[in-house]
């Protein structure tokens, strides 16, 4: 960390960067330095060792309780009592996202669909024009 701010600080300064404008950088920075990353699946080589039936547990234990939230949802897994587990395990994948990060932009086809189960999603429609 401190590694990283002296370098950040060494790249303003090399770039005449007002102060007024480096001091909101540099205490975002470390702000954000100072948060807890959330793991992702992909930083955990292990999760890669589990067999397949464990890890369909481990997902449904870690999703199922937020995609139930979802009455449609819950009224399926009436019907097909794995459907949920199901669910978690082949069609959900976990992306951990930036804060900032555009997920949608205008004119592109959105493939797939978003669940946030961690943190917030939000939505700024811009005006049609016709």
């Amino acid at each position: 960390r401190k590694s990283s701010m002296k370098t950040l600080r060494q790249f303003l300064c090399q770039h005449a960067v007002d102060s007024r404008l480096a001091m909101p950088i540099q205490k975002q920075a470390i702000a954000r330095m100072a948060g807890v990353r959330r793991l992702s699946e992909k930083d955990v080589n292990a999760l890669s060792l589990i067999s397949p039936a464990l890890r369909a547990e481990l997902w449904a234990v870690m999703y199922g309780p937020c995609v139930s939230t979802n009455a449609f949802m819950r009224t399926c897994n009436v019907l097909v009592p794995s459907l949920i587990k199901d669910l978690c395990f082949c069609a959900i994948s976990n992306e951990t996202e930036e804060s900032g990060k555009v997920i949608f932009e205008p004119n592109i086809e959105a493939v797939g669909a978003r669940f946030v189960y961690g943190g917030s999603l939000d939505y700024h429609p811009i005006s049609m024009q016709v």
